[in-house]
């Protein structure tokens, strides 16, 4: 495929360049890990764009300028209200399918709801809990990871993440999460005394529902 791009001529090297984003853009596999299915999409990495953009030329005046930044910026929100609808669609298909035990296809619809909005704790910390009951404690700890660079204190997030820490046999690791979180919420320390003592004696991870 790539052979094309090689080649000296304008024309060739162009058509070479549509060749491999539309190859690209309609590629999917399914991995599987952990006996996991996980759907994914290879994204368009040559894309070029005709538009003419004022940012970059010496001639253009203010007034334009500030108009396109506007237009610009009203675009940019349109989208983002476009992929939150997207990605709420996503979200209820991933709580029901979470509700009927479905925990793979949960597992897909909240990975394609934060592919859409990624600054969600809300969605990482839906997806570790579904990665718990998958018994992907690694993955689980990741997603608490991500919530906690949106938001140190989310709770939930310290406690899955203490959770996963404690199956993966690494206690040290769960009890400083645990300890984390009665930092952040001194007014619930006995709530969440209560949550270390049935996560480490239960095997299924309860107390909190999806929202």
């Amino acid at each position: 495929m790539l052979t094309d791009l090689k080649t000296s001529g304008p024309d060739i090297s162009s058509r070479a360049l549509q060749k491999n984003d539309v190859k690209l853009d309609n590629e999917e596999k399914i991995i599987k890990e952990d006996g996991l299915k996980i759907k994914t999409n290879k994204t368009i990495i040559n894309k070029q764009t005709s538009e003419y953009d004022p940012r970059y030329s010496k001639t253009t005046s203010a007034e334009a300028f500030m108009a396109y930044m506007e237009k610009d910026a009203q675009k940019r929100a349109a989208d983002k209200q476009e992929r939150k609808a997207i990605a709420d669609d996503f979200k209820k298909k991933g709580n029901y399918a979470f509700g009927v035990e479905d925990y793979e296809n949960a597992y897909n619809y909240y990975s394609k709801a934060i592919e859409k909005i990624k600054d969600s704790c809300l969605l990482y910390t839906n997806r570790a809990l579904t990665c718990l009951r998958l018994g992907l404690y690694s993955r689980a700890i990741s997603d608490c990871e991500w919530a906690h660079k949106l938001n140190e204190k989310n709770l939930k997030a310290w406690l899955y993440k203490a959770k996963a820490y404690h199956k993966l046999g690494e206690s040290d690791k769960a009890e400083e999460c645990i300890m984390a979180a009665k930092t952040h919420h001194p007014n619930h320390k006995l709530h969440i005394q209560g949550k270390r003592l049935r996560y480490w004696t239960e095997n299924n991870v309860e107390g909190f529902v999806l929202k």
